[in-house]
């Protein structure tokens, strides 16, 4: 069975306490950020009728199985509309594909 890896749930007291530790935790690449609450993420998920367990695909360069999930997550955390999820969702499919090498693009100059 594939290492989904773990999903971190936190609590801050104020939406600017969560955008600062997002920060903080290397979350972010500077840009501002949407806290990617539960309710948001499930909002996005909704938008598929995937379970959020289901594997979008395997990314070769940090060695990370990437669910459905993780892609919500970080779909909310980058501003996305939850109308705009699922063409998303389709475009990481692909580009998670052997055939596309995800590894050439993020190791060369292309």
């Amino acid at each position: 069975m594939p290492d989904f890896g773990e999903t971190t749930t936190v609590q801050w007291d104020s939406a600017l306490e969560a955008i600062e530790r997002c920060y903080e935790l290397g979350w972010t690449d500077g840009l501002p950020i949407i806290p990617p609450t539960a309710d948001r993420v499930n909002v996005f998920l909704e938008q598929t009728g995937k379970s959020k367990n289901e594997v979008v695909g395997y990314e070769p360069v940090k060695e990370r199985t990437v669910t459905v999930e993780k892609v919500a997550i970080n779909s909310v955390m980058a501003g996305c509309k939850p109308e705009y999820f699922p063409i998303v969702l389709a475009a990481m499919e692909a580009v998670l594909e052997p055939k596309f090498n995800p590894h050439g693009m993020t190791a060369s100059t292309m």
